[in-house]
């Protein structure tokens, strides 16, 4: 299997089921698992401010912790994202840049082919919507 080349900023989602799935970072040791599109777009933007990649190009955005969620605690660990083993299907996603709530970057559906840019979240929504990747 070709693998993608090492950016510290790179996101591997794995979807199980109907907006349901894991989300896997180079930098950190512990899969996230998310139950909505709506929550993986909160928990990658967890994930963003733990790793501090990238930096925000303003002042960082604060989520209240509804009830019921926990808090990521997280373990800095360098390696391989392998997709979870009920995976449905598998994308990755850079951010490159992050300015107030916004997110510049990209998404990788697979390896043979090109990339799609994305300049905010809705834009990327549209795209996993488009693709199939996820139910939005």
């Amino acid at each position: 299997m070709q693998r993608m080349p090492f950016d510290k900023g790179l996101l591997m989602i794995s979807v199980t089921g109907n907006g349901t799935g894991w989300i896997e970072s180079r930098m950190l040791k512990e899969k996230v698992p998310f139950s909505s599109p709506e929550e993986m777009i909160f928990r990658i933007q967890q994930i963003l401010d733990i790793q501090r990649l990238p930096e925000a190009g303003s002042a960082p955005r604060r989520f209240v912790v509804r009830r019921g969620r926990k808090r990521l605690q997280m373990t800095p660990s360098v390696h391989e994202p392998q997709p979870a083993p009920d995976a449905v299907r598998n994308f990755w996603l850079v951010i490159r840049s992050r300015n107030f709530s916004e997110w510049q970057g990209f998404l990788q559906i697979s390896l043979d082919t090109p990339a799609q840019r994305f300049s905010s979240i809705i834009e990327l929504m549209r795209l996993l919507s488009q693709n199939g990747l996820l139910t939005v």
